[in-house]
């Protein structure tokens, strides 16, 4: 019997044979199958959770440092580290980056020594990074970014 921390679920497989297994308590997304079946994807819903950072919009910083090959190897490695991290404060992202500073609402990182300039917003609670701007450093010194609402 399962214990209150867990529930039974059954699965159809491809051959048509339901099986049955203990998973921890979740609850579930209903998605449609390409051949009609329905099946169940469990969402884990963690109580007071610590977890890793997740950065939003990776995508268009992804898009946007095309326009700047010389520094993809900067983001990327920016993006692993940040992948692994569990900042709670700017002193947390500073011991990564050392010359990350708080900026209004912002963080800002200068990548490939001061030649650019990435900014991101960080909820240290949800441990959730916003990508917001990738600029060079003439960019970035002209201040049009800090007309952003969330500054």
């Amino acid at each position: 019997m399962a214990s209150t921390n867990t529930r039974i679920t059954k699965h159809k497989h491809k051959n048509n044979q339901a099986q049955t297994q203990e998973q921890p308590s979740t609850n579930t997304r209903t998605t449609k199958h390409k051949q009609g079946i329905k099946l169940c994807t469990p969402i884990t819903i963690i109580s007071n959770p610590k977890y890793i950072m997740h950065l939003i919009h990776i995508r268009t910083l992804r898009e946007e440092a095309k326009k700047y090959p010389d520094i993809k190897k900067q983001i990327e490695d920016w993006y692993k580290t940040v992948k692994k991290s569990e900042w709670q404060s700017l002193n947390d992202v500073q011991k990564f980056h050392r010359d990350a500073e708080a900026v209004g609402n912002f963080t800002v990182f200068n990548i490939k020594g001061n030649d650019y300039r990435l900014i991101v917003g960080i909820d240290y609670e949800d441990q959730t990074v916003y990508y917001k701007y990738l600029l060079t450093h003439a960019e970035y010194s002209k201040n049009k970014w800090k007309n952003d609402p969330y500054f």
